[in-house]
């Protein structure tokens, strides 16, 4: 082993958890692209400062892409939640190795606080890879035990965003639903916005371009997204953006095979264009 591998950090984490080297590697891969779609000029150097060979995701295009334009546009809803609320409390769930808060912090108030929120292993890689940033508190916590997210995160009295990018895919049904209702009723959330899938992702999840590498699984999905209201009647769908609408914005970056199977698979099978959703939440 080189010196250099020697002092990177090692990737000692749980099947769910290395999931999150997928947005980091297509962030870092980003800021090589001319007119990069987000800017993120950190992204690079965490991926430089790990023990593991992205080189594992080069033919995966369209995962590239894609984490990029969700990224970019949670990154806008952000922004439009703080112009409004210059005081917000943003709480971002499975931050991973996200570098959310310091590429917005130039754009937002100075009173913004943040609460970046994952497992204790991310955590402790976080701690070593992104140094903390003032009002930006890391809390390690599991989503799916609502005990103890209750004792380390209280409601502030303040207006409230949760962001869980590429996040609850992985949590049970149950999970899901009983978490976003303790976000609403008990930690007062005003804004939730997330990703969800249909359950024909679940079913095709091993031909997935990134997560074909990964021993991780798909564990929820939604066919019909006007159920989230039905489970926490507060709620209402403020934006639904389709990621395949998002990534064919930008179709020249796609693999040839896609654009040329894009008429014929959408005769087929019209709702390809609603298999995949970031949603925006109010409460």
């Amino acid at each position: 082993m080189s010196a250099s591998a020697k002092s990177r950090h090692p990737v000692a984490l749980g099947e769910v958890q290395r999931t999150l080297l997928v947005p980091l590697w297509a962030r870092a891969k980003e800021q090589s692209v001319l007119s990069p779609l987000l800017r993120d000029p950190l992204a690079p150097q965490v991926l430089a400062s790990l023990d593991w060979d992205a080189r594992l995701l080069d033919q995966a295009r369209a995962s590239q892409l894609g984490c990029v334009v969700r990224a970019a546009q949670i990154d806008q809803w952000i922004c439009s939640f703080v112009a409004e609320h210059p005081e917000a409390t943003i709480v971002e769930l499975g931050v991973g190795l996200n570098t959310r808060a310091m590429r917005l912090r130039e754009g937002l108030s100075r009173s913004v606080r943040w609460y970046e929120v994952d497992l204790p292993d991310v955590m402790s890689l976080r701690d070593q890879c992104i140094a903390r940033q003032e009002n930006c508190v890391r809390i390690s916590a599991d989503l799916r035990d609502l005990s103890s997210l209750r004792a380390l995160l209280s409601a502030p009295n303040r207006s409230t965003l949760v962001v869980a990018e590429g996040v609850l895919v992985y949590l049970a049904p149950n999970e899901v639903r009983s978490l976003l209702r303790w976000l609403v009723r008990d930690l007062g959330a005003h804004e939730l916005i997330f990703d969800c899938m249909a359950p024909i992702v679940r079913t095709l999840q091993g031909l997935h371009d990134a997560m074909r590498h990964f021993d991780a699984r798909f564990t929820w999905e939604i066919a019909d997204i006007s159920e989230l209201t039905r489970w926490e009647p507060s709620l209402r769908i403020a934006d639904n953006v389709s990621f395949y609408a998002l990534l064919f914005v930008h179709a020249e970056r796609l693999p040839r095979w896609m654009r040329w199977a894009r008429p014929l698979v959408e005769r087929a099978y019209p709702q390809v264009r609603d298999v995949y959703r970031v949603l925006r939440l109010t409460a």
